[in-house]
């Protein structure tokens, strides 16, 4: 460049760039007059509205977004309620299973005192049938019965008593 011979900036494509403004008026439309103030006007009162839908639209969504979740919120207490009900349930048959565990424990007890009651009475009633055969030289049928009636028993509660053991 030349000294003194500076080009201004803000002129320098003044020849070449397009015009903001037409070389041709918009020619009016014939029930509305199309200025720049009716063009703001309309252009606002569209955004207005574009406005108000989304927020409606946003209102919407906001209301139906709360109200799945009270619905969930509400199944997720059942489901809770429930399981607080079956943990109750739960709770109730583990106690009444222990009182039935301990109330078959003390009935095995009282079987086995049973049976040694009566493995007792059975050495006391052979040494007795012993003695009275050794004395008299026979052994009556009945004291016999009653040997095998007492044996039968014993049996027959050991069978009980192995029963309840297995199933507790």
């Amino acid at each position: 460049m030349a000294k003194g011979k500076r080009k201004n900036p803000t002129n320098r494509n003044q020849d070449h760039s397009p015009s903001s403004e037409r070389s041709t008026p918009i020619p009016p439309s014939p029930g509305h007059p199309n200025t720049t103030e009716n063009l703001d006007t309309d252009l606002k009162t569209f955004l207005m509205m574009m406005i108000e839908d989304i927020k409606k639209d946003f209102h919407k969504s906001l209301k139906e977004l709360q109200e799945s979740t009270a619905k969930e919120l509400q199944a997720l207490k059942e489901k809770q309620e429930n399981t607080a009900k079956q943990v109750e349930i739960i709770k109730e048959k583990q106690e009444n299973t222990s009182k039935q565990v301990m109330e078959m424990n003390k009935t095995i007890l009282e079987l086995k005192g049973e049976v040694d009651t009566i493995k007792k009475t059975q050495s006391k009633a052979t040494l007795e049938i012993e003695t009275l055969g050794k004395r008299s030289g026979t052994i009556d049928a009945s004291i016999s019965n009653r040997i095998q009636e007492m044996e039968e028993r014993i049996s027959g509660a050991e069978d009980s008593i192995e029963n309840i053991d297995t199933t507790v």
